[in-house]
Formats: C-alpha cells, sequence, structure tokens
C-alpha cells in the first residue's frame, strides 16, 4: 500500500480534521491515556482469536463502524476511535494490543 497524507474522515478540510484530531487526543489524555506522537493509518491485529483491520476512512472489521482515528499508546496498545466508539467522546474506544490474547501484527503510518 503507498502511503496516504494524514486526513479524518468526515473533515470539512484538513486543518478541521487536525482540530478535531487534537480534541480526541486530548479526551484520550485527559482519561489517563498515554497517547504517543504517531500519526498511525491502519493495523492489523488479533483480538480473541478473530483477525481484525482497521484503517482510517474504513469500516472497522470489529464493528463495522467507520475509522476515524487510531492513536498509539504508550503502553504498547492502541485506540482505534470509530464514529460511535471514542469519536463521540461519550463511548469507550476499542483497544487492542496489551491483552494477553491481543496481538498486532501490521502498523501503517501516514505519511509525514
Amino acid at each position: 500500500m503507498s502511503a496516504t497524507k494524514f486526513f479524518v474522515p468526515e473533515a470539512d478540510s484538513p486543518s478541521d480534521g487536525a482540530i478535531l484530531y487534537r480534541e480526541i487526543l486530548e479526551y484520550l489524555v485527559s482519561n489517563g491515556f498515554c497517547v504517543t506522537q504517531d500519526i498511525i493509518r491502519r493495523i492489523e491485529y488479533t483480538q480473541k482469536a478473530q483477525h481484525q483491520t482497521a484503517e482510517v476512512g474504513y469500516a472497522a472489521s470489529a464493528n463495522g463502524e467507520l475509522v476515524m482515528a487510531i492513536f498509539a499508546l504508550s503502553s504498547g496498545s492502541y485506540a482505534i476511535c470509530t464514529t460511535h466508539r471514542g469519536w463521540d467522546m461519550t463511548r469507550t474506544t476499542i483497544f487492542t494490543g496489551s491483552d494477553g490474547d491481543d496481538l498486532v501484527n501490521t502498523v501503517q503510518y501516514f505519511e509525514p
């Protein structure tokens, strides 16, 4: 897959997307998560023995919702924000990568 420039789905402009992304990042931090500077485009992972894929701008295989952003956490896990999980700042994001049965297989980043 070729590199893609950073974007936030459904944002009116790149600057609006950056503002929305920052708001969600700050929301995660305010809830005690240490978010890294990595800007993730796509991850493939195994959760509860099921292969899953999450890519910004596409439906998450875990729940069928549009992936709005993926955040790398300092704990080695990832927070996958979909339209109704994390992005709305009311329901918990999809977390993966830190438990015994979770394994992140592939991580792709947006181009700098």
